[in-house]
């Protein structure tokens, strides 16, 4: 983007000296150069406040030129980008007298034009701009661009009625002068603006020279409602006016804007009441700015005004997993967890960022799913697939699997890992001759007092049928395993009641250890045969292997 006096590929020999500000008459031949070199640019008549306006009679312009309609500015025929280069040209020309920039226009955003600005205020009543852009003039001859105005100034008196009205009220509302003048401005406001309208009118009223600003619809002559923003100035005690002045500005675009916006905030609020989960926006002080009905029910909290407070139902063991997740989200990163309700129930956490345009976190949002049942069904498949339903010692995969652990450990430099067969005695009689149910009463005693017995980090499982083995970690010898054996022998032979008969249940019980690498079914494989020496012996003491 650059901004010159007159352009170097339009400047004439009289404008050579553009630093000093130009007389009248050569800033008349600087527009008559400009329009005799391009014959067909795109010209603008532009009034002091800078609004476009009717094109004098007095501009020279020939058959081709093409004359921009309307009382919108130049601004808003152009991007945000060049605002401030157009701004910067229309000042300088104001100064200087001539002044240009390069822009784009809002319906040509490829298309680089030059836009010269030139005062001929004094010759013609306007200021000149003329568009140029080889592209446009590509086009060829095209029909003269009209541009719908946004302001619209107008004369009311103290009773709001209508005095004078301009074109642009015409272009933007359809009325004629000759359907307003003579009319109060409330017939053309919307009912239930009327009140507004009244009420800003008369704080205009009371206060001479003042000015008052309010928004309002009014009927359009197709009977639409357009929504205007209405600047009143009290000029009724100035002698020369004896009037009201108002500047009406037409915000449709806006208002739309606004309403679009409310109606998607509203169908994402109904969305989020709608929906299963609790959610909660927080902002970067983890202060609560939204949140719905779903997470108060959830969490049990009727309202709060920080995240803390609505998650004051975690249970203590949870919240430093808390804390550190909204650290981390406030930080920018994405964090999922489960929680422990004070209720007996789970709930699970999603936490994300939340950021601005320019990617900076802004806050966060959480959202909160009752997983209570999913949670208790997971465990309860744990546990199946864990754990020996009639026993609740661990089942044959979950002790083979804690086996291979503990020599994994005992490779990695453990001192020794011993494994604890035990099968028990007269299983299948106690079966035949006191039922299944005793059958059943006799492992469960038997799991029991195997758990009661064993270490504390020694694990205790079930092979199947009247089988169970007991591995044992950290074991430095195997004189100590034996050891170990013989106080789970002991705590095995206590007396026991079935079936209205008391028995002591007994085992043959086999003990292998290893402190080198070694296969789990290999030292299964001793334990159970210094089992059978056991059950040979029928001693009922645990035999370790060779």
């Amino acid at each position: 983007m650059t901004t010159d006096g007159a352009g170097p590929a339009m400047a004439g020999p009289e404008i050579a000296g553009r630093g000093d500000p130009l007389d009248a008459a050569t800033r008349d031949r600087v527009l008559r150069y400009f329009l005799e070199q391009v014959p067909d640019a795109e010209v603008m008549a532009i009034a002091p406040d800078g609004l476009f306006t009717d094109m004098p009679d007095s501009i020279p312009l020939g058959s081709g030129h093409r004359i921009l309609h309307g009382h919108a500015s130049a601004l808003e025929i152009v991007p945000t980008s060049d605002m401030v280069s157009v701004i910067d040209a229309w000042r300088r020309a104001q100064e200087h007298g001539v002044a240009s920039t390069d822009m784009h226009l809002l319906d040509e955003p490829d298309a680089e034009t030059r836009l010269h600005f030139v005062d001929v205020t004094e010759a013609h009543g306007v200021m000149i701009g003329v568009l140029v852009g080889t592209a446009r003039r590509e086009h060829g001859s095209a029909p003269s661009r009209v541009y719908q105005p946004r302001r619209s100034a107008v004369r009311k008196d103290a009773q709001s009625h209508f005095l004078e009205v301009d074109a642009a009220f015409t272009r933007i509302l359809g009325w004629e002068a000759d359907d307003v003048v003579g009319r109060r401005a409330a017939d053309f406001v919307h009912p239930d603006d009327h009140e507004r309208a009244i009420e800003n009118w008369m704080e205009m009223l009371a206060r001479p020279g003042s000015q008052s600003r309010v928004r309002l619809r009014h009927r359009h002559k197709d009977g639409s409602w357009v929504w205007m923003e209405v600047t009143n100035q009290n000029r009724l005690r100035d002698p020369d006016r004896q009037d009201v002045a108002a500047e009406m500005l037409n915000i449709a675009e806006e208002m739309a804007a606004q309403e679009a916006l409310a109606a998607s905030e509203s169908l994402l609020r109904a969305l989020t009441e709608a929906l299963p989960l609790g959610l909660l926006q927080f902002g970067p002080d983890r202060s609560v700015q939204y949140c719905n009905e779903r997470i108060r029910t959830l969490l049990g909290v009727p309202r709060a005004v920080s995240v803390a407070q609505h998650l004051a139902g975690v249970l203590p063991v949870d919240r430093p997993v808390v804390e550190e997740a909204l650290t981390a989200v406030i930080a920018g990163e994405d964090r999922d967890l489960e929680v422990r309700l004070r209720q007996a129930r789970r709930c699970h956490l999603r936490l994300r960022p939340i950021r601005d345009a320019a990617g900076v976190v802004t806050g966060g949002l959480l959202s909160v799913n009752d997983v209570t049942e999913d949670a208790r069904l997971r465990d309860e498949l744990r546990q199946r697939a864990t754990y020996d339903a009639l026993t609740q010692s661990l089942n044959r995969a979950a002790i083979l699997d804690e086996l291979e652990q503990a020599l994994g450990a005992t490779h990695a430099g453990g001192t020794g890992t011993s494994v604890v067969f035990f099968d028990v005695d007269h299983f299948k009689e106690v079966n035949d001759q006191l039922g299944h149910s005793a059958g059943d009463q006799l492992l469960v005693a038997v799991a029991r007092r195997l758990r009661s017995a064993a270490r504390t980090d020694d694990l205790v499982g079930r092979l199947g049928g009247d089988e169970f083995l007991v591995v044992c970690r950290n074991v430095p010898s195997a004189e100590v395993a034996l050891a170990v054996a013989g106080r789970l022998a002991d705590a095995l032979g206590e007396p026991l009641a079935l079936g209205g008969t008391e028995m002591t249940p007994k085992a043959s019980i086999g003990v292998a250890w290893s402190a080198t690498e070694v296969e789990a079914d290999v030292l299964i494989d001793r334990a159970d045969v210094a089992m059978y020496e056991s059950k040979r012996q029928r001693l009922g003491r645990p035999v370790l292997a060779d």
